[in-house]
C-alpha cells in the first residue's frame, strides 16, 4: 500500500500505523506548492537584482529539477547554494533597500531546506514513476476538497457547522457539481420543472 501526504510527521505515524508494510511518499503537489512561492520571490527579486534573480530562478529550476529524479541529497545542495547566492546579493544596501522581502525569502529557503531534509527518505524517482504512468501526485484530491469544502467552509465567511449541517452541505454540494441537483429536487418536488425534451437551442 502507497500513501501520499504533504509530509507532516503525524500523517507519517499515521500511515504507519495503519499498515506497518505500507510505503510513505511525499507528495509531488506539495512539493510544487513551496518551489512555486519561492520562484514568486524570485521573480520580485529579479526587478532589483536582475543577476541575482536569475541565479536565484536557475537555481529553483535545478532543484526542481533534482527533485523530481528523486535526488534529494543534490536538491538540497543547491537550495544552499542559493541561500549563498541570496546572502551576497542582499548585503548590497541598493538591493536591501529596494527589496523589503529578501529576510523573508532566506527564511523561506531555510524552511525549505529543512522540509526537504526532513522528508528526504520519502523522495521517490517521480520521473521513472511517472514514466511508467504510476501516481506521483494527490492535486485531484487537493482539487476536489477545495471544489467540494474549502469554498463554502472557508473561515473567513464567518461560518459555523454543526457536524450534521455539514455533512448534509457537502452531500448538497456534491450533487451540483455532479449536475445531479435537479433530478433529486423533482423526486421531491414532482411539479418541478420539466426536463428540456432535447438540447437547447443557443440564443441568437
Amino acid at each position: 500500500m502507497e500513501f501520499f501526504t504533504d509530509g507532516a510527521a503525524v500523517l507519517r505515524s499515521l500511515t504507519s500505523y495503519l499498515s506497518a508494510e505500507s510505503t510513505h511518499i511525499l507528495d509531488w503537489f506539495h512539493l510544487t506548492m513551496r518551489l512555486t512561492v519561492l520562484q514568486q520571490y524570485a521573480l520580485g527579486f529579479a526587478q532589483v537584482d536582475a543577476a541575482g534573480g536569475k541565479a536565484l530562478q536557475d537555481g529553483l529550476t535545478s532543484i526542481k529539477w533534482h527533485l523530481w529524479h528523486g535526488n534529494a541529497e543534490r536538491a538540497l545542495e543547491k537550495i544552499l547554494d542559493l541561500d549563498d547566492i541570496l546572502t551576497t546579493h542582499q548585503d548590497d544596501p541598493l538591493v536591501a533597500k529596494k527589496y523589503s522581502k529578501c529576510k523573508p525569502l532566506a527564511r523561506l529557503l531555510a524552511d525549505f531546506h529543512t522540509y526537504v531534509e526532513q522528508n528526504s527518505g520519502f523522495i521517490v524517482d517521480y520521473s521513472e514513476r511517472h514514466h511508467y504512468g504510476e501516481r506521483v501526485s494527490t492535486g485531484f484530491v487537493e482539487s476536489a476538497v477545495n471544489q467540494v469544502l474549502a469554498k463554502r467552509m472557508v473561515k473567513r465567511q464567518q461560518m459555523q457547522w454543526t457536524k450534521r449541517g455539514a455533512h448534509l452541505l457537502v452531500q448538497a454540494r456534491t450533487k451540483v457539481l455532479n449536475e445531479e441537483w435537479e433530478d433529486c429536487f423533482r423526486q421531491q418536488y414532482p411539479g418541478f420543472r420539466s426536463v428540456p425534451a432535447g438540447p437547447m437551442q443557443m440564443a441568437a
